[in-house]
């Protein structure tokens, strides 16, 4: 299982004209080389609100079945989220870094 929160006042002060409505998908690696990925879209849930924190967030899940092989690649070379949105495709980290712990960065 996979699921992301995405915080929509973070992502607008971040990309000026985000309308909020992003598609959230994460990337898996297929191959031992990392050149061929396979995208899965994360399903929108729900948005909760975080008074903790004085904003809402949107969650995000997807159940991922692994294939052969996928662990290994994983282990190998992480795996990668972005999500679509009005203002073009954002990313979660920065290129090769798709072995950072998720405790490690915020969106």
């Amino acid at each position: 299982m996979v699921a992301i929160d995405v915080r929509d006042d973070y992502v607008r002060q971040q990309v000026p004209g985000f309308d909020g409505l992003e598609r959230v998908f994460t990337l898996i690696p297929k191959d031992e080389a990392g050149k061929t990925w396979s995208r899965r879209d994360l399903a929108f849930l729900r948005t909760v609100d975080s008074p903790a924190i004085g904003s809402h967030i949107d969650q995000h899940l997807a159940i991922i079945p692994l294939e052969p092989g996928d662990s290994t690649h994983i282990t190998q070379h992480g795996i990668a989220f972005g999500m679509d949105t009005n203002c073009g495709t954002l990313w979660f980290q920065e290129k090769g870094h798709n072995l950072v712990p998720a405790t490690a960065w915020r969106m």
